[in-house]
């Protein structure tokens, strides 16, 4: 990443650091009344009304404070400001009436305006000045007025996404690259077929009207008359036309191609194909999607992998969303079973219900440390939420082998809400048989059915979704009498089906046969995910569970002897939640986003505070052990995913709902669904700028983006800082205050101290206004409020926990220190709401001796919310630097703590974030800058 001039980089830097510089060479008043370092405050505006269209709110600000306005967009003075690359704004200055105007144009060039265009009717002169010379130029004899020359609306219509700021792709857009000769290809739901909101109001807004308000391309776009070529549409919420409109502001002269990913995996990778096809109708350069299916391998390739790296094959790049599965949404852990007997000890499980057939191969140990708990704990909210469980056993597509049916059905589901129900009863010959249940579409896939499954004796299998059909479920025929079976359908899904009872002639590739059981709190068993695995030749567990509730998970092994099985995976989708045991950063990117010729994308916030979404899918070097045949590579295929992150949050004209994160009413689109094209279209424009087509391969684009980035945070959910000694650290993910969990906000080990001293301690006190620099300010904006720490006690009604907060508790002690001689105060109050504090100050009655620790959790908000209020804010990664997009500023500076020793001196210390270039598991290597990756600079 090119540099800032240094002058102008280290003016930011360099007043943080002297606001803490000053404060470690003064004389620091008490503890409860210190002073924090305070970040510039803004000069008095300036008189002269010769100043217009708002250039006086841009030269007041200070040059460093400017470039702290982080996206430009949600500053509406910013958002109308066109700069050069040295940062220099355009104006237009006007001379009064009988002004020689040669004379005119040369006192302004003096001053530095360098011209860029003359206006001969009225003598303005247009060009970019430097804000530090506006003021000597509207004092200049003979100046009528200066004014900000604003910019124009985009001729790509009527809403732009505010990617096109955050990620610099303005300024590619001004140089004349605007992806000419480049045809981008969208895989998603649907076009134009939505007839209601994603909230399900009348849909009012189609395609003919984002053609007529030139936010997509076609007849009635003077401009870009083409349309957009459908291979294939299908019923959905049109989330692929928003998709559309974000590449059509990021490559307004780019070629666009839509397919349904809404057909089947097998349809989906079809159309992988047809948009990439060189002699089809689309000849896609670009190809991008933002669907997953939940049966798509963890740790193997699988059928849309296949399809990605065929169309890489022939040149094609390839992205795709990571996912939004990054909110306490993975599980991660190797294989560590013990029998049954002893894993339920201790616990209030009881598996009298649970047939022995199911864990008679133990349990799984989920407690990661050294202590034991098969049974780990999920929130879910009103929704309930999905779990998928896999293990790193080959996907065998061809399953087990099948015999001729035993039984063969048909039937339709002809309105929501039917089901059908068939009985099949195995002949003395059939018992002992191992069997598989099928149900399918008609045609094959077409039907998205359930399918669930009653023995005799009442055991249920299912109800078995993997998110389409055909649907499976294996077991033996072991009971005389009727088997049950019922299918179902998913959501409003209608149409024909079939059903089959086959023998199992041959097992599959899959070894081993893990069951996913469920539990209450109270430890009652309500179910199971327990697909014969070897039989369906899918080493997975899918499943839909219902909420709001606690439930317990158990991973059970239905067989005996050993296994080639190392490790298990689970991923949770909706509102599910793994509240115990869970990490992170455990990867819940999968499937084709980790293709060898994809570029996986992760989403970063383009609204103050400045940072990956909390949902955006962690990932990192995922290994893939097996083909999409089930046959093991040679060696480990390592595939980095997410590779690099993209905006999201952006304007569309109809998909989703307006955000209270920007100043307009216009609805936002987020999720790395957005993140994606964002990425697409700035591979299109450095096709574009490298000459064309397939001038650039797919491995050397992922080469160019990957270092074409803004510096970003290195480690993520932490953050630490050291001095004299005393060392203060966090960890914990950001989340979100509106999730059924509250995530770090009650963690009362959340912090950590730890002291080595040989002088003791009295008290450290933690200065709240110093964290987050990128966090909103309404005291001195464009400047960050930091943040307050909320003593108010917690509520666990949820799911809406901004509203509450979390008193300061110990979660731990080491070295000799008794929580009991630690107490809390609070200084500053400060924010909308009441008891919000900025200063927390820990005191210890016995004083922090070397060698000792303490742990400790408290309520931390953003002290000036967008969402009103002080709510959200609870990351360790808030509590440490950050990076300004698009001005490409990295700001070390964090929460700033202040410890007084016994012998009156202070230790002052910084909490920071590792800001800088390079690889992350959760946004890649950063947010690409459009201007470096297309321009090289």
């Amino acid at each position: 990443m090119p540099q800032l001039p240094g002058r102008r980089r280290s003016r930011v830097v360099g007043v943080s650091l002297l606001a803490v510089g000053a404060l470690l060479g003064s004389a620091l008043p008490a503890t409860a009344a210190l002073a924090a370092p305070t970040r510039p405050t803004h000069g008095a505006p300036g008189t002269r009304s010769a100043l217009g269209n708002g250039l006086a709110r841009l030269v007041d600000t200070p040059a460093a404070a400017q470039k702290r306005i982080a996206g430009g967009f949600r500053l509406d003075q910013d958002a109308l400001t066109m700069r050069d690359d040295d940062g220099r704004v355009l104006v237009d200055a006007v001379p009064q009436a009988g002004v020689d105007r040669s004379a005119f144009r040369r006192s302004l060039e003096a001053k530095g305006l360098e011209v860029s265009a003359v206006d001969a009717g009225t003598g303005t002169v247009e060009g970019y000045l430097a804000l530090s010379a506006v003021r000597d130029v509207a004092a200049l004899p003979g100046l009528g007025t200066i004014a900000q020359a604003v910019k124009p609306r985009t001729s790509t219509g009527s809403v732009e996404s505010q990617g096109v700021v955050f990620q610099r792709i303005d300024k590619v857009l001004r140089k004349g690259v605007t992806g000419k000769g480049i045809t981008v290809g969208v895989l998603s739901d649907s076009f134009d077929t939505a007839t209601t909101t994603v909230a399900g109001d009348p849909l009012t807004i189609h395609a003919a009207d984002d053609i007529r308000s030139g936010d997509l391309p076609g007849p009635g776009n003077a401009k870009h008359p083409r349309p957009v070529t459908v291979l294939e549409d299908a019923p959905g919420e049109d989330e692929g036309r928003a998709m559309l409109q974000v590449i059509h502001d990021i490559a307004p002269d780019a070629n666009l191609c839509f397919a349904t990913a809404f057909s089947g995996e097998v349809g989906f990778a079809n159309n992988i194909r047809a948009l990439a096809d060189p002699k089809g109708k689309c000849r896609a350069d670009v190809i991008v999607d933002d669907v997953s299916y939940f049966d798509e391998p963890f740790f193997a390739d699988g059928i849309l992998n296949d399809a990605v790296d065929d169309v890489a094959a022939l040149g094609v790049q390839y992205y795709s969303s990571a996912g939004n599965s990054g909110d306490n949404n993975g599980w991660n852990a190797p294989v560590r079973l013990i029998p049954a007997t002893k894993g339920v000890k201790g616990t209030n499980l009881d598996l009298s219900q649970v047939d022995p057939a199911l864990y008679d191969g133990g349990l799984q140990d989920a407690d990661p440390g050294p202590g034991t708990d098969v049974a780990q704990t999920v929130s879910l909210g009103e929704d309930g939420g999905l779990l998928d469980l896999q293990w790193d056993d080959p996907t065998d597509y061809d399953g087990a082998t099948i015999g001729d049916p035993y039984f063969s059905e048909s039937g339709e589901l002809t309105a929501p809400g039917d089901t059908a129900t068939f009985t099949f009863t195995p002949t003395a010959d059939q018992l002992g048989e191992t069997v598989q249940f099928i149900a399918d579409g008609v045609p094959s896939g077409t039907t998205d059915l359930v399918l669930t499954v009653k023995k005799p004796n009442g055991t249920v299998l299912g109800p078995i979704d993997t998110g389409s059909s055909p649907e499976t479920a294996g077991t033996t025929l072991d009971q005389p009498g009727a088997y049950t079976i019922t299918i179902g359908q998913y959501g409003t899904s209608v149409g024909g089906f079939t059903v089959e009872v086959r023998p199992i002639i041959a097992l599959s590739k899959v070894t081993t046969d893990f069951n996913a059981l469920i539990f209450d709190a109270a430890g009652k068993f309500r179910g199971a995910l327990a697909d014969a695995n070897q039989l369906s030749g899918r080493p997975l567990e899918l499943g839909q569970l219902p909420g709001p509730g606690t439930l317990q998970i158990v991973i059970s092994r239905s067989g005996t002897g050993p296994t080639p099985v190392h490790r298990l995976r689970a991923v949770a989708n909706g509102d599910l939640f793994f509240t115990e045991y869970g990490d992170p950063l455990s990867p819940t990117v999968f499937g084709h986003p980790a293709a060898a010729g994809a570029t996986g994308v992760a989403a970063v916030d383009p609204f103050r505070p400045y940072l990956p979404e909390y949902f955006t899918s962690p990932g990192g070097d995922l290994p893939i052990l097996f083909d999409s045949s089930g046959d093991r590579y040679r060696s480990t295929q390592v595939r980095r995913s997410p590779l690099v992150a993209a905006t999201d949050g952006g304007n569309t004209t109809f998909f989703v709902s307006d955000s209270a994160l920007d100043a307009d009413t216009l609805p936002n689109f987020f999720g790395t669904s957005e993140a994606a094209p964002h990425a697409a279209g700035i591979a299109a424009l450095v096709l574009q700028k490298q000459g064309g087509k397939r001038s650039v391969s797919p491995k050397a684009m992922k080469a160019l983006l990957s270092r074409s980035t803004f510096a970003h945070d290195l480690d993520p959910f932490s953050a630490s800082g050291s001095a004299g000694g005393l060392t203060v650290s966090a960890a914990g993910a950001q989340g979100s205050e509106r999730d059924p969990v509250p995530g770090t906000l009650n963690d009362p080990n959340f912090f950590r101290v730890s002291y080595t001293g040989s002088v003791p301690l009295q008290s450290v006190t933690f200065l709240g206004e110093t964290a987050s620099p990128t966090a909103p300010g309404r005291t001195h904006p464009p400047l960050s409020d930091g943040i307050v720490f909320d003593p108010r006690p917690f509520s666990a009604a949820g799911p809406d926990f901004r509203n509450t907060g979390f008193p300061f508790t110990v979660g731990g002690t080491g070295g000799g220190l008794a929580a009991s001689t630690v107490r809390a105060s609070y200084a500053k109050p400060f924010g909308a709401t009441a008891g919000t504090y900025r200063h927390l100050t820990v005191t210890f009655d016995k004083r922090l001796r070397g060698g000792q620790s303490l742990r400790f959790g408290v309520d931390r908000d953003l002290a000036t919310s967008p969402y009103g209020g002080t709510n959200e804010g609870n990351g360790a990664d808030e509590l440490g630097g950050a990076v300004f997009a698009p001005q490409r500023i990295v700001d070390p500076i964090g929460l700033t703590f202040v410890a007084v020793r016994t012998d009156g001196k202070k230790i002052v210390g910084i909490v920071k974030n590792r800001l800088g270039h390079g690889y992350s598991p959760v946004d890649g290597y950063g947010l690409i800058d459009a201007e470096k990756a297309v321009l090289g600079r």
